[in-house]
């Protein structure tokens, strides 16, 4: 979906993609940042009455992964900066 996309942030901002899911599966979320710990990816989306808004905290370097039905889902990453921006290095997977 996106590979090795850099992304530079203001302070507490998130950046958000959205994509269509035409089968169950999950979505890989890899973050590097080069300048803060606090990062989180986030995927949300609605789908046979449930509603899914999670977010896993990433730190300076992770992979958080989440579960997705047939739908239209959006998935984010960010910080929880107060003062500083951020500098992040994003890549984000579908499987099903």
């Amino acid at each position: 979906m996106i590979s090795n996309q850099v992304v530079n942030q203001p302070a507490g901002y998130f950046s958000y993609w959205c994509y269509t899911a035409n089968y169950t599966g999950y979505i890989v979320v890899n973050v590097q940042s080069s300048t803060t710990t606090q990062t989180y990816a986030r995927v949300y989306w609605n789908a046979y009455g449930i509603n899914y808004d999670n977010s896993i905290s990433v730190g300076s370097q992770g992979t958080a992964v989440f579960p997705v039905l047939p739908s239209n889902y959006c998935v984010g990453v960010g910080n929880n900066n107060l003062i500083n921006g951020a500098t992040e290095t994003i890549t984000i997977t579908y499987y099903y």
